[in-house]
């Protein structure tokens, strides 16, 4: 165990008489005779001893010297034998040194404690304000953040690029408002109650009107309107009296007695000259004319279909929704086929039959309804 000086605190080589450092004794080959003790205890302030087995350890008091500068806490072992001489060790103090070091750590450690609770509470005082002052100016730094993007968005929306948002928003509405399907088209046109619902079972009433005579014009007969062909009349046509349509849907149901053709003319000018044509065939066939002037200009579309019902004496509902340029075919409440033709935008609607080869021909239409889109 490495000794050191009681006054400087320096390190004392072994068997060392004086500090090297500041020349004060040192506990080193020091004998215990009476009068060396006595000198010893003199000069160091130690209490005269005779040898280290008589000194009462509890009742010894080590200066505090020894104490602060003591490196090593081992106990150093006592001597084996009574005849050995005894020598002067300051660990005699060991006992002493662990009381009063015991005594004095629950002190420290108060006095630590509680500096180290002050200082966090010093330190949570001082934070949690900090904290919470900081918290105000980067909120108020985030709205401000918020504003100015959403006022530059609304800028370069409404301000700089207008016609582009309003294309867009067009693109939007008719993609949300817009049937995804053609049969989603029927149900929504036919859904609500329609502004026409003539039963054509009586001229009372009724938009159309009765010309001719029965079995060569447009006669009520039998509950149903019918359009009768003999002779050279090759085609027969009546307009109903309602106003001029736009966007619409117009649905009625006919009955081929006889004759090669019957449907339905929507779009029709002032003159009654120029309109579509949709037509059905007792052979299942269906087709769109455009007619011009009274003739025939172009076959828009045509085929057949298993949704009509072939053959004479048989009901076929057919219905046409003109939307724009649209037009969407129906028969039976089953999709035929959509064309796309913007010729004409508006118009009256009417009925027609056609004789073909026969001798004769007669068409019955009933329940005839529109709805205005």
């Amino acid at each position: 165990m490495t000794m050191h000086c009681i006054k400087c605190g320096s390190a004392l080589p072994a068997e060392t008489a004086t500090c090297p450092t500041c020349g004060a004794s040192t506990p080193y080959n020091v004998t215990t005779s009476s009068a060396d003790i006595s000198d010893k205890a003199q000069n160091t302030g130690v209490e005269k001893t005779p040898s280290f087995s008589s000194i009462p350890q509890e009742e010894s008091q080590p200066s505090s010297d020894w104490h602060e500068y003591q490196s090593s806490p081992e106990q150093q072992t006592p001597p084996s034998s009574a005849s050995e001489p005894a020598t002067f060790e300051p660990q005699l103090s060991q006992a002493t040194l662990s009381s009063s070091a015991a005594q004095s750590l629950p002190i420290a450690a108060d006095s630590v404690g509680a500096g180290v609770g002050r200082s966090s509470e010093g330190k949570q005082a001082s934070v949690q304000p900090r904290d919470a002052s900081l918290a105000r100016p980067l909120l108020l730094i985030l709205l401000a953040l918020v504003v100015i993007v959403g006022s530059g968005l609304l800028y370069t929306v409404f301000v700089g690029r207008p016609a582009e948002f309003h294309a867009q928003a067009t693109a939007i509405a008719q993609s949300i408002l817009t049937p995804t399907s053609p049969q989603d088209v029927y149900t929504n046109a036919t859904s609500g109650k329609p502004d026409i619902n003539d039963p054509l079972s009586h001229p009372r009433g009724s938009s159309w009107s009765e010309s001719g005579a029965s079995g060569n014009g447009c006669t009520f007969s039998g509950g149903g309107y019918h359009l009768s062909m003999s002779g050279s009349n090759f085609i027969m046509q009546c307009f109903s009296k309602t106003s001029s349509l736009s966007d619409f849907a117009f649905q009625v149901q006919i009955t081929i007695t006889q004759g090669s053709a019957g449907g339905l003319t929507f779009r029709v000018d002032n003159t009654q000259s120029s309109f579509y044509n949709f037509t059905i065939t007792p052979n299942g066939f269906y087709e769109l004319d455009l007619v011009s002037g009274n003739r025939l200009v172009k076959i828009l579309n045509y085929g057949p279909s298993s949704a009509i019902n072939s053959g004479l004496n048989q009901h076929n509902l057919l219905t046409v929704v003109a939307r724009g340029s649209n037009i969407y075919l129906y028969a039976n409440k089953q999709y035929l086929a959509t064309v796309s033709d913007a010729t004409y935008r508006s118009g009256s609607i009417g009925l027609f039959a056609i004789k073909g080869n026969t001798i004769s021909g007669d068409v019955t239409f009933s329940n005839a309804q529109v709805w205005k889109l």
